[in-house]
């Protein structure tokens, strides 16, 4: 049997940034200041004439919906088509799983909190095609107070999917001060950026830490037979099986690294049984 382990390598890892906030912190506004951002606006809030003025000379543009479909259909077309984008905002996730939580408890139910059982289900899905997009990944979510055991931690946190953070490479509670905006790094994968310190926010500061060139880079399209994968994957009740023996085999640890060939020989394979 052969050995699959590697030497891991560093690599030039597009962000995968959360920031959270009570109302009014300027969390819209942080998240836009990322370069050329691809904005799906899910409570029509970057709509007045500030956010207008900075999302045009960001080299951006605005989607309004909350619908999760279309919310996938557009993550879809741009990981596999060419686009001037560079930075994919959802602002703010909060809205988005609500509505998915609403639209299942009307189908299952709320007994046991299947109805969010079955929201995070397909979060995860989202998070997967997220995983292979070659942009920047920005959340912004609300607020909600912490409570860990029954207690209250006097602390916030994200008011969103459950574990929607244990993907994120970057947690940021964005806070402010009279015209000041600071940011307290709550989770962190990134050795320039660590846990618990406070910084004065801004994306200047975030690129100086985290590499300007990763950031600002074009985006890259990945091949139309990698989401065909997902798809077929995603169809199956023993998905998830499926997909660790494909990376087992391949000694890779994301879908999205697998060679064209490999996909197209995945896809048969499950095609044709």
């Amino acid at each position: 049997m052969a050995i699959l382990f590697t030497k891991p390598t560093k690599a030039a890892k597009r962000l995968k940034l959360m920031l959270y906030g009570v109302a009014g912190v300027g969390k819209t506004t942080a998240a836009i200041q990322f370069p050329n951002p691809a904005i799906i606006d899910t409570e029509r809030g970057a709509e007045n004439d500030t956010y207008v003025d900075l999302i045009n000379a960001k080299g951006g543009a605005i989607l309004s919906t909350s619908s999760f479909d279309t919310i996938m259909e557009q993550v879809k077309a741009l990981a596999t088509t060419e686009h001037p984008y560079r930075t994919l905002v959802i602002d703010p996730i909060t809205v988005v799983y609500d509505a998915m939580a609403t639209a299942w408890e009307k189908r299952v139910g709320d007994e046991w909190s299947r109805h969010r059982a079955k929201a995070v289900t397909d979060w995860k899905r989202l998070t997967n095609l997220l995983a292979a997009l070659d942009m920047n990944v920005v959340f912004t979510s609300h607020a909600k107070s912490e409570w860990v055991n029954g207690e209250s931690t006097g602390r916030f946190t994200f008011d969103g999917p459950k574990g929607a953070d244990y993907w994120m490479d970057l947690v940021i509670e964005v806070q402010r001060s009279g015209d000041e905006r600071f940011g307290i790094i709550r989770k962190s994968r990134i050795k320039t950026l660590p846990v618990d310190e406070t910084f004065p926010f801004s994306y200047d500061e975030l690129a100086d830490r985290y590499g300007r060139d990763v950031l600002e880079r074009d985006a890259k399209p990945v091949a139309s037979q990698y989401l065909e994968l997902m798809d077929l994957i995603e169809s199956r009740e023993d998905g998830e099986d499926i997909a660790s023996r494909i990376l087992k085999k391949k000694g890779v640890a994301t879908l999205s690294e697998l060679s064209l060939d490999d996909i197209q020989k995945a896809i048969e394979w499950l095609t044709n049984g």
